[in-house]
């Protein structure tokens, strides 16, 4: 048995009103969620390098930001804090703990061997520096001005130009 169809979808006039109320609610939800929201911890720019394969599972982790914080087990710490933490850490988990120090890219090299020190004195066994990989393609920076990305490759992407 058939029955009869009397709704006709997407006839006739849209209701402003709902369709107001929607893109007003869609609009209030991204704002929220970009702008208010910060989120925890703080921003590391690691250096890039190419050719590394992390081998290392480090039971330890310690991130410096630009500004010379340093974050361990998710809380900002304090030198003198930061090696009775680690003294700690280090005799409830075993020997040779592996720490990771993720360092942004503008810490000075001398914030790198006073945490190596730092860390030795607390007992830890390894010390590794977090980098992320290099994109495919891009050369390494130099030291003057930056340049724009060099492709490299074959095939029809590499010497194609685009038509006028």
């Amino acid at each position: 048995m058939r029955l009869p169809r009397n709704l006709r979808m997407m006839r006739g006039p849209v209701d402003t009103s709902a369709l107001a109320g929607t893109l007003f609610l869609l609009w209030t939800v991204t704002m929220l969620h970009s702008s208010l929201v910060m989120p925890p911890g703080i921003r590391v720019n690691l250096p890039t390098a190419e050719g590394i394969v992390g081998g290392v599972l480090p039971q330890l982790s310690i991130a410096v930001d630009s500004t010379g914080r340093l974050l361990f087990e998710q809380q900002i710490v304090t030198e003198s804090n930061l090696v009775s933490r680690l003294r700690d850490r280090v005799t409830s988990g075993g020997t040779n703990q592996t720490l990771l120090v993720l360092m942004d890219r503008s810490v000075a090299t001398e914030t790198l061997a006073h945490l190596v020190t730092l860390a030795r004195a607390s007992g830890v066994g390894s010390v590794v520096l977090a980098t992320s990989p290099r994109p495919v393609g891009m050369t390494p920076p130099t030291g003057g001005a930056t340049k724009s990305p060099v492709r490299t490759g074959s095939g029809a992407g590499a010497a194609a130009k685009p038509k006028l």
